[in-house]
């Protein structure tokens, strides 16, 4: 879309910033399903988890060299 002049600033650099996040917490995370139930439940056209999908987030075992 081209939304001209008035287009936010900083659009591009919060998109930035949310890749970035999502990269860290994909390399730097292990990722573990918490839920015990795994019914799902249409909502609108899709099903999603009932209960959400809980999960839980364990630090690998990697150095990073942070500067």
């Amino acid at each position: 879309m081209n939304w001209g002049a008035r287009i936010c600033p900083g659009d591009e650099f919060a998109k930035l910033e949310t890749l970035v996040a999502i990269h860290h917490l994909v390399t730097r995370f292990k990722w573990r399903l918490c839920g015990k139930d795994d019914s799902f439940i249409r909502d609108q056209l899709m099903p999603s988890p009932f209960e959400g999908l809980p999960i839980l987030l364990e630090p690998k075992n990697v150095e990073y060299n942070d500067q």
